[in-house]
């Protein structure tokens, strides 16, 4: 089996970049939030926000999404988001329907832009003498260089939870004032300061992990040490070849592990609750654990850090059908391959006085 990369490091301009695009959310949180009401839709631009970030990182040309109202691109990746939620449980049987059968226009769509990357890239001088220090993941496939990084989209439910919780964004923008201070761009090094924030985080991805649930294929003849008998505490055997498919989500909601209130988001759990390897998992484990741990990490913790500074208060705004009783409830989640919120994250921004 190939072993994926891992990314031991950020890149110069993964900063940079990142900042370039942020300023693209503040403005379009500034020119499209509802005159009347003053909310955002927080899932959309934070959505947009990821885009625009990983595809200049990844592909090299970001889709600048937060700049258009419609992008055929984003379009796209959607629908074939939850063309793929909907066959993972058919297993090898799910090659029957490609994409090109079941959402035609939505892969020529994706097809189109990512051979465009291509072509361009073929266009470099990679193998002419010059020396390329960082590539990114369409130069890096055609170089025959390994792809270096993956992401992960947390800063979302980190920012619902916090903005239903007035006094959590005070301390984090406190700690903020104190560590990095209030007007200034932070450091990557000096985001690993922010303890209240790591911890908002972590309770961030064991509540929603991106994943939801995972697919693994058995090597070799083995078992898993609980799964069988009447009461699902006995081994289980697993042939070579078996597809076992595995719900990340319960187990970081599992009592017996968390504890009882496992299903409630607490920052503060973090203080005392110290998980087992296998208990906690947010960027999966072994071989095939998400390659891209350290730039997912510092694209929470760098955009958080960023919305915090940027805005004196940020303040939940319900669902928006007007029901406090429905407003009162947890955001419900949907799976498309990643989880997503099923309804809309809306959130009022009052931007801080410079």
């Amino acid at each position: 089996m190939t072993e994926i990369p891992k990314v031991s490091r950020l890149r110069h301009d993964d900063a940079p970049v990142t900042e370039g695009h942020i300023q693209n959310l503040f403005s379009r949180i500034r020119d499209r939030k509802d005159e009347r009401s003053g909310v955002i839709d927080v899932y959309d631009v934070i959505d947009r926000l990821q885009l625009d970030v990983v595809t200049e990182v990844f592909l090299g040309e970001s889709a600048y999404s937060l700049k258009a109202e419609e992008h055929p691109f984003r379009d796209a990746m959607e629908r074939l988001l939850q063309v793929n939620t909907i066959r993972l449980p058919f297993g090898r049987l799910a090659k029957l329907a490609p994409d090109w059968l079941i959402a035609p226009k939505s892969y020529i769509v994706l097809s189109r832009y990512i051979d465009g990357l291509i072509a361009k890239t073929l266009a470099h001088p990679m193998n002419q003498g010059e020396e390329w220090k960082d590539l990114n993941l369409v130069e890096d496939i055609v170089a025959q260089r390994p792809g270096d990084r993956m992401f992960i989209r947390g800063q979302l439910v980190a920012v619902l939870m916090a903005a239903k919780r007035p006094g959590l964004i005070k301390q984090l923008q406190d700690e903020i004032r104190t560590h990095i201070g209030i007007d200034v761009i932070p450091e990557p090094k000096d985001l690993t300061k922010l303890t209240l924030l790591e911890k908002v985080l972590k309770e961030t991805q064991r509540m929603y992990h991106p994943l939801g649930l995972n697919v693994r294929e058995a090597r070799i003849d083995t078992t898993l040490p609980v799964g069988g008998g009447p009461h699902g505490s006995l081994p289980v055997s697993i042939p070579k070849g078996q597809l076992l498919l595995y719900s990340v989500d319960g187990l970081q909601k599992n009592e017996s592990i968390v504890g009882a209130n496992a299903t409630e988001w607490d920052p503060s759990r973090w203080d005392t609750w110290d998980p087992k390897e296998g208990e906690y998992i947010p960027f999966s484990l072994g071989p095939r654990s998400c390659p891209g741990k350290i730039f997912g990490l510092f694209q929470m913790r760098f955009t958080l850090v960023r919305i915090l500074q940027e805005y004196e208060s940020i303040s939940w705004a319900g669902y928006g059908n007007g029901d406090k009783e429905e407003d009162a409830q947890p955001m419900p989640i949907m799976l498309e391959l990643n989880c997503k919120p099923a309804k809309r994250v809306l959130c009022q921004f009052v931007p801080r006085v410079k």
